[in-house]
């Protein structure tokens, strides 16, 4: 490992006295400049002497520095300690955490069981015509309301994945659910609240339980094809499960553009103005769920 050191340490000298070769070479051809070339010879000579003699007397180069070389005599070096981020455990890999999401799969597929009939029906009954009949006065299938529970608890528990690690004590895990749990019921008492409440006072109770007939149904709906893959998503390490997520926002798109679609027909029907369904949208549905997203970021 030395020699390729030395040679490079020495290699200086070599094109001083490649030079001077040929310089004697042209002085045997050239008369008239051979006293210049004679005494320019002489001065690389010396050059070259003084060159090998400073490369021998130079000291080894030594790549590592001292404290005192890198920052003044002053300085001396001290044994300190990196100070490390605490390990935060990732919240798929928490038990708590694995074993709500275990208890969501066997809810869902004993309701599966349960209500398989009514379930069909939901993808393959026509709702509008019925809810027009009844001019809005209508129930809602236990199945669906099961469904639409079932779906908001899978949705405070994407929201919580999303968070991506959590302090490794229960408490934290279940704290977070629980925030959770409070910001996905809080939006829908206040969608349905809102509904209500506007229905009695401007005395359209049928279009407003109309609106809110169609919001479970078509939350029921959205729970009944998307569950699966929203489980198998929650259960991905952060960072991993694209194709999980990018079906569930399929699934959950296509119904909601469903649920648009009804939505604006009914409107239609009850001959209310675009506008107003418009401010419905913007009010009911986005203005909530902005402002909670809006204040989970800040947090």
């Amino acid at each position: 490992m030395t020699e390729p050191i030395v040679d490079t340490l020495t290699s200086p000298a070599a094109p001083v006295a490649e030079t001077a070769d040929t310089l004697a070479a042209a002085a045997e051809t050239d008369t008239l400049f051979r006293p210049a070339v004679i005494q320019t010879i002489g001065r690389l000579s010396d050059l070259t002497d003084r060159t090998a003699d400073s490369l021998s007397a130079a000291e080894p180069f030594d790549p590592v520095l001292t404290a005192e070389q890198a920052f003044g005599p002053d300085s001396e070096l001290v044994a300190g300690t990196v100070a490390g981020v605490p390990y935060t455990e990732a919240l798929t890999d928490h038990p708590l955490f694995q074993g709500i999401v275990l208890l969501l799969a066997i809810a869902y597929m004993l309701m599966i069981c349960a209500h398989f009939h009514d379930i069909v029906g939901l993808f393959s009954r026509h709702h509008n015509e019925y809810v027009r009949e009844r001019g809005g006065k209508i129930g809602t299938d236990g199945s669906v309301q099961t469904a639409a529970v079932i779906g908001l608890l899978m949705t405070a528990v994407l929201a919580v994945r999303f968070a991506g690690r959590t302090p490794g004590a229960a408490y934290g895990t279940m704290g977070l659910l629980m925030t959770a749990l409070l910001a996905v019921f809080g939006i829908s008492a206040f969608q349905c609240g809102t509904l209500h409440l506007i229905g009695r006072i401007t005395l359209s109770t049928d279009l407003t339980r109309a609106i809110v007939h169609y919001k479970v149904l078509f939350f029921g709906l959205v729970t009944v094809a998307a569950m699966p893959s929203a489980l198998l998503l929650s259960l991905c390490p952060p960072g991993e499960g694209s194709f999980w997520l990018y079906t569930t926002l399929l699934l959950s798109g296509t119904v909601a553009m469903l649920f648009l679609k009804e939505s604006f027909t009914l409107f239609l029907a009850k001959k209310v103005s675009i506008l107003h369904w418009i401010l419905y949208l913007c009010a009911v549905e986005c203005f909530p769920i902005s402002l909670v997203w809006l204040l989970a970021t800040r947090c």
